[in-house]
């Protein structure tokens, strides 16, 4: 990988921890069972559904992938191929662009996905095991072109 492309990913992956933070904000807070039974018990309109399990590790691994994207796709870059989707394309001559690029998509994805679980939380994880199941698969055709 390019030397100057090297802080982009640091970059992103703390960008990408700065999201998934940001997400655990609005999760439910842990209290013990005393506290929690002599407090008042929301309204079912103030009542929110709780985040599967799955989800938290989702947004991390598709942050994690979004990153190995950068990677991959620069080391194709580096040995003579060329970026496919035109967007990232014009981004990527400058490694800040390209980050900014990055981690918006990574935080809208996660923040869809978040909104999508307040109401249906199955189609959440669908949503972000899909995501994640795209962006794995551009990951290794990146690194298999890379390897050519």
């Amino acid at each position: 990988m390019e030397n100057r492309f090297r802080p982009v990913v640091r970059v992103f992956l703390f960008a990408a921890a700065c999201v998934v933070v940001i997400a655990m904000a609005g999760a439910p807070n842990l209290v013990d069972d005393e506290k929690a039974s002599s407090a008042a018990q929301p309204t079912p309109s103030t009542a929110q559904t709780p985040r599967p399990q799955p989800l938290m590790p989702l947004y991390v691994s598709f942050a994690t992938l979004d990153a190995l994207d950068v990677a991959s796709t620069s080391r194709v870059l580096d040995s003579g191929g060329r970026e496919s989707n035109p967007i990232v394309a014009g981004a990527w001559g400058s490694p800040a662009a390209l980050a900014a690029l990055k981690a918006a998509t990574a935080a809208g994805l996660i923040f869809a996905a978040e909104r999508l679980r307040r109401d249906h939380p199955k189609a959440a994880l669908i949503l972000m095991f899909a995501a994640n199941s795209g962006m794995a698969a551009i990951v290794a055709h990146n690194y298999a072109v890379a390897q050519r």
